[in-house]
């Protein structure tokens, strides 16, 4: 009801409006800049996949933006303070919660964004959380390390979206290049390949 609104804003962390337009921007510019290192000097209006972008924005506006806001402001909660015991303890337990549930949240948005299955969903988890989670661990504690200390809560995911954007660029890679429709040879043997992407590869190599 209209007149609940009030008492369920209430109950919103402060900030999290603010997260969710820079997480959306984050990951939706991220997407623009994958595909264009994918597709090179060709890049342009005619070869962006705007669909695939949009995708990326919707999921990090309203999913991945909001959620991760609130996991830092329980966080938080649980784990005052910006001493290095806090820091750490607060470091692992983003760890454990992007395994658990931030990196299976993400994909499972983005399959069903895409308009495939909860199961092709499942599927995508099963193949693609190892390899992405060891990949942020080599860039995301750094990161951490540094928010946790210096950046004050409201600001933290302002901050990671800043952060996430070359992995964003990561991400959305992973994200799609078993998701697109893209059929680059004739005939029924074709290979498929995200569409807007060269090759699998391409963008990768640059995360």
């Amino acid at each position: 009801r209209i007149g609940s609104l009030p008492l369920v804003m209430k109950h919103v962390p402060r900030g999290t409006g603010r997260a969710m337009a820079f997480v959306g921007a984050s990951m939706g510019c991220g997407d623009i800049v994958c595909q264009g290192l994918a597709v090179g000097r060709d890049f342009g209006p005619d070869a962006w996949d705007a669909r695939r972008s949009r995708n990326m924005w919707v999921a990090g506006t309203f999913v991945t933006g909001p959620i991760g806001h609130c996991w830092q402001v329980a966080l938080e909660r649980m784990m005052p303070g910006n001493a290095g015991r806090q820091i750490l303890a607060k470091t692992t337990c983003n760890a454990i919660w992007a395994w658990f549930l931030g990196l299976p949240i993400f994909f499972m948005t983005i399959t069903l964004l895409n308009g495939r299955s909860v199961e092709s969903g499942l599927t995508k988890i099963r193949s693609d959380l190892a390899s992405t989670f060891t990949a942020g661990m080599f860039y995301w504690p750094f990161v951490n390390l540094l928010v946790f200390r210096f950046v004050v809560l409201d600001s933290r995911a302002i901050a990671n979206s800043f952060a996430g954007v070359l992995w964003n660029i990561f991400l959305s890679y992973q994200a799609n290049r078993d998701t697109g429709l893209a059929v680059v040879a004739q005939g029924a043997d074709a290979d498929v390949v995200p569409a807007g992407v060269a090759a699998p590869a391409d963008c990768a190599q640059f995360a």
